[in-house]
């Protein structure tokens, strides 16, 4: 969501980073819009009543059943070490520190995968293999994050940390292909 917010306040792309995919791949700006504020009215709600605003985000957006969101809930908290050092990787990446980086990951790994949270963890780390330069790693990585159950291609192609790995042909075919998938669902 800060990605939208961030292309939202940006006038006519100054300063922002362009990816050149196929035109079918462009977000439109009204779709910008509506998650922005779709995204600012959850916040609002979580402010007021942060159980309920979880509930929502599981059902509606993570498309789980009561029983499932019941799970998701109560084990959200045993994937947080796992993302912590998943985070923590990416982190090191960006000081150009690939053995702390490589080390978070494997520290990430080693954690209990909670439901609902091992996809965050897969993405960050690829995002961190994106930011070291190991492209074959970062679209591993990529692959495991889709299949965990996180497509999201609107974030994959905004996300400054993925740069080196949308600029493959390899991570371009991805993101035009998972956008397709997208597309054809009804």
């Amino acid at each position: 969501m800060d990605a939208a917010r961030e292309r939202a306040s940006l006038k006519r792309g100054s300063g922002a980073v362009h990816v050149n995919l196929d035109e079918t791949a462009v977000i439109g700006t009204e779709r910008h819009r509506s998650m922005v504020a779709l995204d600012d009215a959850l916040a609002a709600f979580a402010e007021v009543a942060p159980r309920q605003a979880k509930i929502v985000e599981l059902r509606y957006f993570g498309g789980l059943q009561e029983e499932e969101m019941a799970t998701g809930y109560k084990d959200s908290k045993a994937g947080a070490a796992g993302l912590k050092h998943a985070v923590s990787a990416l982190l090191a990446a960006r000081q150009g520190n690939r053995r702390a980086a490589e080390s978070e990951n494997r520290a990430a790994l080693a954690e209990p995968q909670g439901y609902g949270q091992f996809h965050h963890v897969t993405f960050k780390i690829a995002c961190a293999y994106s930011v070291l330069g190991d492209v074959a790693h970062a679209q591993e990585w990529m692959k495991k994050t889709v299949e965990d159950g996180f497509p999201c291609f609107t974030l994959f192609e905004v996300e400054p940390s993925l740069e080196r790995w949308r600029a493959t042909s390899k991570g371009h075919e991805f993101l035009v292909n998972l956008r397709r998938e997208w597309e054809a669902t009804p």
